[in-house]
Protein backbone atom coordinates (compact mmCIF):
# COMPACT_ATOMS: atom_id res chain seq x y z
CA UNK A 1 0.00 0.00 0.00
CA UNK A 2 1.23 3.50 -0.88
CA UNK A 3 0.27 6.32 1.47
CA UNK A 4 -0.39 9.70 -0.19
CA UNK A 5 -0.49 12.90 1.80
CA UNK A 6 -3.71 14.85 1.41
CA UNK A 7 -4.72 18.32 2.41
CA UNK A 8 -5.20 18.68 6.15
CA UNK A 9 -2.57 16.13 7.10
CA UNK A 10 -4.64 13.00 6.38
CA UNK A 11 -3.58 10.07 4.26
CA UNK A 12 -5.08 8.08 1.43
CA UNK A 13 -4.04 4.53 0.56
CA UNK A 14 -3.74 3.40 -3.04
CA UNK A 15 -3.55 -0.10 -4.37
CA UNK A 16 -0.19 -1.65 -5.07
CA UNK A 17 1.10 -5.18 -5.29
CA UNK A 18 2.39 -6.06 -1.83
CA UNK A 19 1.24 -4.16 1.23
CA UNK A 20 3.59 -1.87 3.12
CA UNK A 21 4.52 -3.31 6.54
CA UNK A 22 2.64 -1.61 9.33
CA UNK A 23 5.78 -0.26 10.98
CA UNK A 24 6.92 1.29 7.70
CA UNK A 25 3.78 3.22 6.81
CA UNK A 26 4.70 6.79 5.93
CA UNK A 27 2.77 10.02 6.03
CA UNK A 28 0.74 11.80 8.66
CA UNK A 29 -2.68 11.29 10.18
CA UNK A 30 -4.67 13.76 12.27
CA UNK A 31 -5.94 12.48 15.62
CA UNK A 32 -9.68 13.09 16.01
CA UNK A 33 -9.18 13.65 19.73
CA UNK A 34 -6.21 16.04 20.08
CA UNK A 35 -6.39 17.21 16.42
CA UNK A 36 -2.61 17.00 16.05
CA UNK A 37 -1.04 15.49 12.92
CA UNK A 38 1.05 12.49 13.91
CA UNK A 39 2.98 9.66 12.27
CA UNK A 40 0.96 6.68 11.11
CA UNK A 41 2.73 4.47 13.62
CA UNK A 42 1.37 6.66 16.43
CA UNK A 43 -2.05 5.11 15.79
CA UNK A 44 -3.07 1.55 16.66
CA UNK A 45 -3.62 -0.82 13.76
CA UNK A 46 -7.23 -1.71 13.04
CA UNK A 47 -8.77 -4.66 11.21
CA UNK A 48 -12.27 -3.25 11.58
CA UNK A 49 -14.18 -2.45 8.37
CA UNK A 50 -15.02 0.90 9.97
CA UNK A 51 -11.39 1.97 9.60
CA UNK A 52 -10.43 0.14 6.42
CA UNK A 53 -9.34 3.33 4.64
CA UNK A 54 -5.91 3.31 6.27
CA UNK A 55 -6.28 0.40 8.74
CA UNK A 56 -5.60 2.66 11.70
CA UNK A 57 -7.92 3.78 14.48
CA UNK A 58 -8.73 7.52 14.33
CA UNK A 59 -7.47 8.28 17.86
CA UNK A 60 -3.73 8.34 18.53
CA UNK A 61 -2.18 5.93 21.02
CA UNK A 62 -1.52 8.65 23.57
CA UNK A 63 -5.10 9.93 23.49
CA UNK A 64 -6.45 6.38 23.70
CA UNK A 65 -4.69 5.87 27.00
CA UNK A 66 -5.25 9.34 28.42
CA UNK A 67 -8.95 9.38 27.58
CA UNK A 68 -9.55 6.32 29.77
CA UNK A 69 -7.83 7.70 32.89
CA UNK A 70 -9.06 9.62 35.90
CA UNK A 71 -7.13 12.67 37.11
CA UNK A 72 -5.40 10.59 39.81
CA UNK A 73 -4.00 8.14 37.25
CA UNK A 74 -6.49 5.34 37.93
CA UNK A 75 -8.38 3.70 35.08
CA UNK A 76 -11.88 4.97 34.39
CA UNK A 77 -13.40 1.65 33.36
CA UNK A 78 -16.59 3.15 31.96
CA UNK A 79 -14.57 5.45 29.69
CA UNK A 80 -12.30 2.55 28.71
CA UNK A 81 -15.33 0.47 27.79
CA UNK A 82 -16.70 3.32 25.68
CA UNK A 83 -13.32 3.83 23.99
CA UNK A 84 -12.91 0.16 23.08
CA UNK A 85 -16.42 0.09 21.62
CA UNK A 86 -15.72 3.24 19.62
CA UNK A 87 -12.47 1.98 18.09
CA UNK A 88 -13.86 -1.56 17.78
CA UNK A 89 -11.22 -3.23 19.92
CA UNK A 90 -11.92 -6.25 22.17
CA UNK A 91 -12.41 -6.07 25.92
CA UNK A 92 -10.97 -9.11 27.68
CA UNK A 93 -11.05 -9.17 31.46
CA UNK A 94 -8.29 -11.77 31.63
CA UNK A 95 -5.92 -9.59 29.59
CA UNK A 96 -6.49 -6.63 31.90
CA UNK A 97 -5.68 -8.94 34.80
CA UNK A 98 -2.56 -10.14 32.96
CA UNK A 99 -1.50 -6.53 32.37
CA UNK A 100 -1.78 -5.75 36.08
CA UNK A 101 0.04 -8.95 37.03
CA UNK A 102 2.86 -8.16 34.60
CA UNK A 103 3.29 -4.65 36.01
CA UNK A 104 3.38 -6.00 39.58
CA UNK A 105 5.99 -8.57 38.57
CA UNK A 106 8.19 -5.91 36.98
CA UNK A 107 7.91 -3.67 40.04
CA UNK A 108 8.26 -5.87 43.09
CA UNK A 109 8.12 -2.85 45.42
CA UNK A 110 4.60 -2.04 44.28
CA UNK A 111 1.54 -3.35 46.11
CA UNK A 112 -1.95 -3.72 44.69
CA UNK A 113 -3.15 -0.51 46.31
CA UNK A 114 -0.41 1.50 44.56
CA UNK A 115 -0.90 -0.44 41.33
CA UNK A 116 -4.25 1.21 40.57
CA UNK A 117 -2.56 4.62 40.26
CA UNK A 118 -0.46 3.32 37.36
CA UNK A 119 -3.38 3.08 34.98
CA UNK A 120 -1.47 4.36 31.97
CA UNK A 121 1.15 1.61 32.22
CA UNK A 122 -1.60 -0.99 32.61
CA UNK A 123 -3.37 0.30 29.50
CA UNK A 124 -0.09 0.32 27.57
CA UNK A 125 0.36 -3.37 28.35
CA UNK A 126 -3.28 -4.12 27.56
CA UNK A 127 -3.14 -2.52 24.11
CA UNK A 128 0.08 -4.44 23.46
CA UNK A 129 -1.61 -7.73 24.38
CA UNK A 130 -4.66 -7.21 22.16
CA UNK A 131 -2.29 -6.39 19.29
CA UNK A 132 -0.76 -9.88 19.51
CA UNK A 133 -1.41 -12.33 16.70
CA UNK A 134 -4.19 -14.26 18.46
CA UNK A 135 -6.28 -11.14 19.19
CA UNK A 136 -5.27 -8.48 16.68
CA UNK A 137 -8.22 -9.15 14.38
CA UNK A 138 -10.81 -9.53 17.14
CA UNK A 139 -13.48 -6.88 17.50
CA UNK A 140 -15.57 -5.64 20.40
CA UNK A 141 -18.40 -7.96 19.31
CA UNK A 142 -16.04 -10.97 19.22
CA UNK A 143 -14.99 -10.43 22.84
CA UNK A 144 -18.56 -9.72 23.92
CA UNK A 145 -19.75 -13.00 22.42
CA UNK A 146 -17.13 -14.81 24.54
CA UNK A 147 -18.24 -13.12 27.74
CA UNK A 148 -15.14 -10.87 27.66
CA UNK A 149 -12.99 -13.85 28.64
CA UNK A 150 -10.78 -16.05 26.51
CA UNK A 151 -12.42 -19.45 26.49
CA UNK A 152 -9.08 -21.23 26.43
CA UNK A 153 -6.43 -20.07 28.87
CA UNK A 154 -4.36 -21.63 31.62
CA UNK A 155 -6.34 -20.19 34.51
CA UNK A 156 -8.43 -22.38 36.79
CA UNK A 157 -12.20 -22.04 36.92
CA UNK A 158 -11.87 -20.37 40.31
CA UNK A 159 -9.42 -17.81 38.92
CA UNK A 160 -11.68 -17.15 35.94
CA UNK A 161 -14.68 -16.59 38.19
CA UNK A 162 -12.71 -14.19 40.39
CA UNK A 163 -11.58 -12.20 37.36
CA UNK A 164 -15.08 -12.06 35.89
CA UNK A 165 -16.63 -10.92 39.17
CA UNK A 166 -13.98 -8.25 39.70
CA UNK A 167 -13.99 -6.66 36.25
CA UNK A 168 -17.65 -7.10 35.36
CA UNK A 169 -18.33 -5.02 38.47
CA UNK A 170 -15.71 -2.40 37.56
CA UNK A 171 -17.05 -2.07 34.02
CA UNK A 172 -20.63 -1.79 35.24
CA UNK A 173 -22.03 1.59 36.23
CA UNK A 174 -24.46 -0.18 38.54
CA UNK A 175 -21.89 -1.63 40.99
CA UNK A 176 -23.73 -4.92 41.55
CA UNK A 177 -26.81 -3.38 43.17
CA UNK A 178 -29.51 -1.85 41.04
CA UNK A 179 -33.00 -0.57 41.55
CA UNK A 180 -35.89 -0.11 39.20
CA UNK A 181 -38.14 2.95 39.31
CA UNK A 182 -36.92 4.40 42.60
CA UNK A 183 -39.57 7.03 43.11
CA UNK A 184 -39.81 8.16 46.70
CA UNK A 185 -36.59 8.32 48.66
CA UNK A 186 -36.78 9.73 52.15
CA UNK A 187 -33.88 10.57 54.45
CA UNK A 188 -33.91 9.59 58.10
CA UNK A 189 -32.34 12.58 59.82
CA UNK A 190 -31.53 10.55 62.93
CA UNK A 191 -29.55 7.85 61.21
CA UNK A 192 -28.53 9.81 58.10
CA UNK A 193 -29.45 6.79 56.00
CA UNK A 194 -31.56 6.63 52.89
CA UNK A 195 -34.86 4.82 53.25
CA UNK A 196 -36.65 3.79 50.11
CA UNK A 197 -40.33 4.17 50.83
CA UNK A 198 -42.05 2.74 47.79
CA UNK A 199 -39.58 1.40 45.24
CA UNK A 200 -39.67 -1.61 43.04
CA UNK A 201 -36.36 -2.74 44.45
CA UNK A 202 -34.72 -5.66 42.73
CA UNK A 203 -32.66 -8.14 44.62
CA UNK A 204 -28.89 -7.75 44.37
CA UNK A 205 -27.38 -8.99 41.15
CA UNK A 206 -25.93 -12.46 41.33
CA UNK A 207 -22.20 -12.70 40.62
CA UNK A 208 -21.18 -13.97 37.22
CA UNK A 209 -19.24 -17.22 37.04
CA UNK A 210 -17.47 -18.83 34.13
CA UNK A 211 -19.14 -21.94 32.71
CA UNK A 212 -17.05 -24.32 30.62
CA UNK A 213 -20.22 -26.12 29.59
CA UNK A 214 -21.92 -22.96 28.30
CA UNK A 215 -18.73 -21.15 27.22
CA UNK A 216 -19.50 -17.86 28.89
CA UNK A 217 -20.15 -15.91 32.07
CA UNK A 218 -23.53 -16.51 33.70
CA UNK A 219 -25.19 -16.27 37.07
CA UNK A 220 -26.08 -19.48 38.89
CA UNK A 221 -29.74 -18.86 38.06
CA UNK A 222 -28.88 -18.54 34.38
CA UNK A 223 -26.92 -21.78 34.44
CA UNK A 224 -29.79 -23.56 36.20
CA UNK A 225 -32.14 -22.29 33.50
CA UNK A 226 -29.82 -23.39 30.67
CA UNK A 227 -29.28 -26.84 32.20
CA UNK A 228 -33.01 -27.30 32.78
CA UNK A 229 -33.92 -26.22 29.26
CA UNK A 230 -31.26 -28.48 27.75
CA UNK A 231 -32.53 -31.42 29.83
CA UNK A 232 -36.02 -30.72 28.53
CA UNK A 233 -34.80 -30.89 24.95
CA UNK A 234 -33.11 -34.20 25.71
CA UNK A 235 -36.41 -35.53 27.07
CA UNK A 236 -38.48 -34.35 24.12
CA UNK A 237 -36.04 -35.13 21.31
CA UNK A 238 -33.25 -37.52 20.54
CA UNK A 239 -30.09 -35.48 21.07
CA UNK A 240 -27.59 -37.93 19.64
CA UNK A 241 -24.84 -36.30 17.60
CA UNK A 242 -22.49 -33.48 18.58
CA UNK A 243 -24.29 -31.34 16.02
CA UNK A 244 -27.57 -32.00 17.87
CA UNK A 245 -25.95 -31.05 21.17
CA UNK A 246 -24.48 -27.86 19.71
CA UNK A 247 -27.87 -26.78 18.38
CA UNK A 248 -29.52 -27.65 21.68
CA UNK A 249 -27.06 -25.48 23.62
CA UNK A 250 -27.59 -22.55 21.24
CA UNK A 251 -31.37 -22.92 21.45
CA UNK A 252 -31.17 -22.91 25.26
CA UNK A 253 -29.09 -19.70 25.14
CA UNK A 254 -31.56 -18.12 22.73
CA UNK A 255 -34.42 -19.04 25.05
CA UNK A 256 -32.62 -17.42 27.98
CA UNK A 257 -32.10 -14.26 25.95
CA UNK A 258 -35.78 -14.24 25.00
CA UNK A 259 -36.73 -14.44 28.68
CA UNK A 260 -34.41 -11.57 29.61
CA UNK A 261 -35.56 -9.26 26.82
CA UNK A 262 -39.22 -10.12 27.40
CA UNK A 263 -38.92 -9.09 31.06
CA UNK A 264 -37.21 -5.86 30.00
CA UNK A 265 -39.95 -5.20 27.47
CA UNK A 266 -42.65 -5.73 30.10
CA UNK A 267 -40.80 -3.31 32.40
CA UNK A 268 -40.73 -0.64 29.72
CA UNK A 269 -36.98 -0.70 29.06
CA UNK A 270 -36.22 1.36 25.99
CA UNK A 271 -35.18 -0.71 22.98
CA UNK A 272 -36.15 -3.99 24.64
CA UNK A 273 -38.82 -4.71 22.01
CA UNK A 274 -36.24 -4.80 19.21
CA UNK A 275 -33.93 -6.99 21.26
CA UNK A 276 -36.83 -9.34 21.96
CA UNK A 277 -37.67 -9.53 18.25
CA UNK A 278 -34.05 -10.36 17.43
CA UNK A 279 -33.91 -13.01 20.15
CA UNK A 280 -37.16 -14.54 18.91
CA UNK A 281 -35.92 -14.68 15.32
CA UNK A 282 -32.68 -16.30 16.45
CA UNK A 283 -34.61 -18.85 18.51
CA UNK A 284 -36.96 -19.70 15.62
CA UNK A 285 -34.13 -19.95 13.10
CA UNK A 286 -32.09 -22.27 15.33
CA UNK A 287 -35.11 -24.45 16.11
CA UNK A 288 -35.98 -24.88 12.43
CA UNK A 289 -32.37 -25.51 11.41
CA UNK A 290 -32.03 -28.17 14.09
CA UNK A 291 -35.40 -29.69 13.07
CA UNK A 292 -36.55 -29.43 16.65
CA UNK A 293 -39.74 -27.65 15.63
CA UNK A 294 -42.76 -29.84 14.96
CA UNK A 295 -43.40 -28.41 11.49
CA UNK A 296 -40.12 -29.69 10.03
CA UNK A 297 -39.91 -33.16 11.53
CA UNK A 298 -40.20 -35.92 8.93
CA UNK A 299 -40.24 -39.72 9.10
CA UNK A 300 -36.45 -39.63 8.96
CA UNK A 301 -36.25 -37.39 11.99
CA UNK A 302 -36.71 -38.12 15.66
CA UNK A 303 -40.23 -39.35 16.44
CA UNK A 304 -42.67 -42.14 15.60
CA UNK A 305 -41.79 -43.32 12.11
CA UNK A 306 -43.54 -46.72 11.73
CA UNK A 307 -46.40 -48.91 13.00
CA UNK A 308 -43.87 -51.15 14.73
CA UNK A 309 -42.66 -48.11 16.64
CA UNK A 310 -46.22 -47.29 17.65
CA UNK A 311 -46.74 -50.88 18.84
CA UNK A 312 -43.49 -50.79 20.79
CA UNK A 313 -44.41 -47.54 22.52
CA UNK A 314 -47.93 -48.78 23.34
CA UNK A 315 -46.60 -52.04 24.78
CA UNK A 316 -43.99 -50.18 26.85
CA UNK A 317 -46.81 -48.18 28.38
CA UNK A 318 -48.80 -51.39 29.12
CA UNK A 319 -51.81 -50.37 27.08
CA UNK A 320 -53.07 -52.77 24.44
CA UNK A 321 -56.74 -52.38 23.44
CA UNK A 322 -58.87 -55.50 23.82
CA UNK A 323 -59.93 -57.15 20.57
CA UNK A 324 -63.72 -57.39 20.34
CA UNK A 325 -65.03 -59.58 17.49
CA UNK A 326 -67.76 -58.04 15.34
CA UNK A 327 -70.73 -60.07 14.08
CA UNK A 328 -70.41 -60.82 10.36
CA UNK A 329 -72.83 -59.16 8.00
CA UNK A 330 -74.18 -60.59 4.70
CA UNK A 331 -71.14 -59.45 2.73
CA UNK A 332 -68.75 -61.20 5.15
CA UNK A 333 -70.82 -64.37 4.92
CA UNK A 334 -70.80 -64.22 1.10
CA UNK A 335 -67.03 -63.84 1.07
CA UNK A 336 -66.68 -66.87 3.35
CA UNK A 337 -68.95 -68.83 0.98
CA UNK A 338 -66.87 -67.85 -2.05
CA UNK A 339 -63.66 -68.83 -0.30
CA UNK A 340 -65.14 -72.27 0.36
CA UNK A 341 -65.98 -72.69 -3.34
CA UNK A 342 -62.40 -71.72 -4.22
CA UNK A 343 -61.04 -74.37 -1.90
CA UNK A 344 -63.37 -76.98 -3.47
CA UNK A 345 -61.98 -76.27 -6.92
Amino acid sequence: MIVIKVKGGGVMPTKKTGATPANQQKGKKVCTCCHHPKNMTDFYLSYSPMYSLDNRVPICKECCKNSALNTDGTINYIKLKSLLMQIDKPLYYDLIASSEESLLKENSYMDENELKYHGKEILQKYFTLIAMRQDRQRSWADAESEGHMHQSNNRTIGEKNAIVNKYSSLFSMENNLYFDDLTDVETDENTHSDIISSPKAKKPKEPLIWSDEWKGNYTESDIDYLNSYYAGLERDYKIITENHRDYARKIAKASLQMDRTFDDMMNGVEGADKKYDNATKAFDTLSKSAKFSESTRSVNDVGISSFSKITEMVENHNWIPEHKPIEKDEIDKLLDYLSTIKKSL
